[in-house]
């Protein structure tokens, strides 16, 4: 599947989920779940917090009310420790939002989920919004005159305690008499014969009826009843008016057709079929006219104004130059989205400043609060800002030579070699798929909907001049693109440094590969996880699903610096090296006990291969996405 780099061997990868035991593609069977492998070494210090219990468990109510989360956070023994701040965020702002405090307001129908995040550690609780409950049926028209032959359909209207109408179950119609009149299961009156017949709609516990009267001779439209007689609107709402053509008795002629129209069509336009629309302040009349009949409504428009005001995303960890877009939701008094002006403003600028379209930027360590504000009301969003190592104190062991170094990239290195094609292959892999980030440095691989499940969009790599005794480190920034997802795969590489393979063995290059996984979810997790691919194609998971610390989860949009170190095994084969990871100076990987080579063969890695391979199924991304690395170092003795 993948042409081979002359006796080179791929042997680390930063796997996203999943990885095959060659060096092409990651396999699904190839990781398995550290909760069914207890031979996993991972060693990590006990955070501070290590689990925040919110109560309730689970917030249920209707649109309006209110709920108050308590999170409670517990160290590692389980005690309770002093909140040092908790940030909220909903998955569904339009659903259910929540306060700085924990504080949730359901908003509409619907479900969302609240997450707490304080020290790396998160906890959620859902969140369900049930529709308003139907109090009473209405049918309409309440009373029809027709001939035999004739039909009508009857409109049932179901309206929660306050009069409004709400959805409702299904509806059941029966008629007394199918002598004088039928009722379809979508309540259509067919008039059969002279008489009269009460017909019945039966919803669960509600019922409504209406009564027709079939004659002999037409019945003649004498005026026009309109419902309702009179509505306020707000601008961008509608609402639906009737019109019954009625006779000299007060029964609704069946067939009499209706044409509507408004005095200030700018203000409240109307169409054919009843439905008035606020489409600017003003007031107009509404006048349904039948047979030279007519009946008239008023309407009265007024401006909609922003009522609440939500923000997302709720949260966001950034490192200083990072940045996040923010966007403000409006919504009208009746929950409506509605378009308008929002203020941004920071409590720190010095951590975190924003511009007057919400892009907040990172500007040191600490904690702000961007806030939004329009029309009075305001939400707000909590940035973390974490400082990375300064220079000089990252996990470089002593003695190290630097072999690749390139900097912040503006271009792709004369030292890289593209081994893919220039046209896409029937897989959708091509040298097209890596470029130069857009406006700042670093390469961009991307991934289209074209490339095929369990393969790279483009493969590329570069020698490594003192392949060394097995001393390996390597240090890079990794940036996903914020739709990032794995559409159902289990993980993506990153690298894969090689080492060489002598004796008798065949298969693919020993290699150590460098990735990303997503067990939990299989789908927007990027946790940081090596794969040892090798010895002699034997294939070792090295990975910790990062439980302990949520900052080893590098899907946010934002810059990550990311650091791996290999240290060798005494001679090739003993099963004695070591393996450490670390994201943004934070150590979520450390294995011991680690088996790089077969028996005999060669020290060293001599090369540095980039098969960035979707794999761990063989489901194609669902749209365009990238992930972007810059300032490539790499180092060996």
């Amino acid at each position: 599947m993948r042409a081979a780099i002359s006796r080179r061997a791929v042997a680390y990868a930063l796997v996203l989920g999943g990885a095959a035991a060659t060096a092409g593609c990651i396999a699904g069977k190839a990781l398995t779940d550290p909760a069914t492998n207890p031979s996993v070494g991972f060693k990590a210090p006990d955070p501070h917090v290590t689990l925040i219990t919110l109560a309730p468990s689970l917030v249920q109510g209707r649109p309006g009310q209110t709920v108050q989360i308590q999170a409670a956070p517990q160290n590692g023994t389980g005690n309770p420790v002093a909140s040092n701040g908790v940030a909220w965020s909903s998955s569904d702002p339009s659903v259910a939002t929540v306060s700085g405090s924990g504080m949730v307001t359901l908003l509409a129908n619907g479900k969302a989920t609240i997450t707490a995040v304080e020290e790396g550690v998160t906890a959620s609780v859902g969140a369900e919004v049930d529709p308003p409950q139907a109090a009473s049926l209405g049918l309409a028209p309440a009373s029809v005159a027709m001939q035999a032959g004739q039909t009508q359909q009857l409109s049932a209207t179901f309206l929660d305690s306050s009069g409004t109408p709400v959805a409702g179950p299904a509806v059941s119609w029966g008629s007394s008499n199918t002598g004088v009149a039928t009722v379809s299961a979508s309540g259509l009156i067919t008039a059969v014969a002279a008489g009269a017949a009460t017909i019945t709609a039966n919803a669960g516990a509600l019922s409504a009826t209406s009564t027709v009267t079939v004659v002999s001779v037409a019945p003649v439209v004498v005026a026009v009843n309109v419902t309702p007689g009179s509505s306020s609107l707000l601008t961008g709402h509608s609402e639906q008016l009737i019109g019954a053509p009625v006779d000299a008795s007060g029964r609704v002629v069946a067939g009499a057709t209706v044409a509507w129209s408004s005095s200030n069509p700018g203000a409240a336009p109307v169409s054919s079929t009843g439905t008035v629309s606020g489409n600017a302040p003003g007031s107009a009349t509404i006048t349904a006219t039948s047979s030279g009949h007519s009946g008239t409504a008023t309407v009265s428009v007024a401006v909609a104004t922003v009522a609440t005001v939500s923000v997302s995303p709720g949260s966001a960890s950034l490192t200083p130059g990072g940045t996040v877009q923010l966007t403000a939701t409006l919504r009208d008094a009746l929950g409506s989205i509605i378009a308008g002006s929002v203020a941004w403003t920071t409590s720190d600028g010095s951590v975190a400043s924003v511009s007057s379209g919400g892009l907040v930027t990172a500007n040191g360590a600490g904690s702000a609060i961007i806030t939004a504000t329009s029309n009075g009301h305001t939400a707000t969003t909590a940035i973390v800002v974490s400082a990375p190592p300064p220079v000089g104190s990252y996990h470089e062991p002593a003695g190290m030579a630097v072999q690749v170094n390139t900097g912040a990239m503006t271009q792709i290195p004369s030292s890289f070699s593209i081994f893919s094609p220039a046209t896409p292959s029937a897989v959708g892999e091509s040298k097209g798929n890596l470029g130069t980030v857009p406006g700042g440095t670093g390469l961009r691989i991307t991934y289209a909907p074209s490339l095929t499940g369990g393969y790279s969009p483009v493969r590329f790599g570069t020698g490594i001049a003192s392949a060394g005794t097995g001393w390996f480190y390597l240090r890079m920034r990794v940036r996903f693109s914020p739709n990032w997802t794995l559409n159902g795969n289990v993980g993506l590489k990153f690298c894969e440094p090689r080492t060489q393979q002598t004796g008798s063995g065949s298969g693919a290059n020993e290699n150590d590969v460098i990735a990303m996984h997503d067990f939990a979810t299989r789908s927007t997790h990027a946790w940081l996880t090596g794969l040892l691919q090798g010895p002699n194609g034997q294939a070792r998971d090295l990975f910790e699903q990062p439980t302990h610390n949520p900052l080893a989860d590098l899907n946010d949009g934002q810059w990550h610096m990311i650091e791996v170190v290999f240290s060798p095994e005494s001679s090739p084969g003993s099963g004695n090296g070591g393996y450490s990871g670390w994201v943004d100076g934070t150590l979520v990987e450390r294995y011991t006990d680690v088996m790089w080579l077969a028996p005999g063969n060669q020290v060293g890695w001599p090369y540095l291969m980039f098969d960035p391979t979707y794999g761990g199924g063989n489901n194609s991304p669902p749209a365009t996405m990238y992930w972007d690395f810059d300032q490539v170092y790499v180092s060996t003795k």
